[in-house]
């Protein structure tokens, strides 16, 4: 298994280096299409990895075109980008709903 090994769908985003962040990416045509509308990213086939510019406006590019539940973030991106955190918390947690919650809890009486 990989370093970067993911689940089915899963996309994670990794410091690649001081300039570039890598995205992993599994083979999504609609993943793909979202990738392709980032300023600056690259392919790179031998790695298969897709390389983001590690600046602010690219960041925000890659926020908007993914949902942060289809998105792992590597540890030592996390720590440093406080725009990440803030984007993958913020949709996880409006992304839950109480209705799940209280309909078992009907069921339970």
């Amino acid at each position: 298994m990989s370093e970067h090994a993911t689940t089915k769908e899963t996309i994670t985003i990794s410091k690649g280096s001081a300039e570039v962040l890598h995205i992993y990416i599994p083979y999504n045509i609609a993943h793909i299409e979202r990738i392709r509308r980032i300023t600056g990213r690259a392919w790179q086939a031998q790695e298969k990895v897709w390389v983001i510019p590690y600046t602010t406006s690219a960041i925000q590019e890659f926020m908007n075109q993914f949902d942060p539940v289809d998105v792992q973030i590597a540890p030592e991106l996390w720590v440093e980008s406080e725009d990440l955190q803030q984007w993958k918390a913020s949709k996880e947690s409006s992304a839950w709903s109480k209705e799940p919650l209280q309909k078992a809890l009907t069921l339970r009486g």
